[in-house]
């Protein structure tokens, strides 16, 4: 340190003052908890799916070609167009047996599961 210019004196007394303040510690206030408590019913019900329910090719507005039709028509080594599929779906209690009516802001999600919040 350089004596003349007065530093060591600042830092003495610096480290002085860090010595004798008092550690101040946050302590945690024991409120009353704000949460909320929320319970979701949700079940993966398994539906049969129609993934060409019209039976054409939508995206592209036409009957479906050759190809397309390997994967929606039933045959010997073919599934077709209808599949077992699982769904979330909410109810509304233990039972599993009335599905929850899913409000209007969230009627966009379709077959997407309901919404959690946490």
């Amino acid at each position: 340190m350089n004596l003349r210019s007065g530093n060591f004196s600042l830092v003495v007394g610096l480290v002085a003052l860090l010595l004798v303040t008092p550690v101040v510690r946050a302590q945690a206030t024991p409120e009353k908890s704000i949460g909320k408590t929320r319970t979701y019913f949700v079940a993966a019900d398994e539906v049969n799916w129609d993934y060409a329910p019209s039976g054409r090719d939508e995206a592209m507005g036409t009957a479906f070609d050759e190809l397309q039709k390997g994967y929606t028509e039933p045959g010997p080594h073919h599934i077709g167009r209808v599949y077992k599929k699982a769904i979330y779906r909410e109810y509304t209690d233990d039972s599993f047996s009335t599905p929850k009516v899913r409000p209007a802001e969230e009627q966009y999600l379709g077959l997407v599961g309901p919404v959690l919040r946490g």
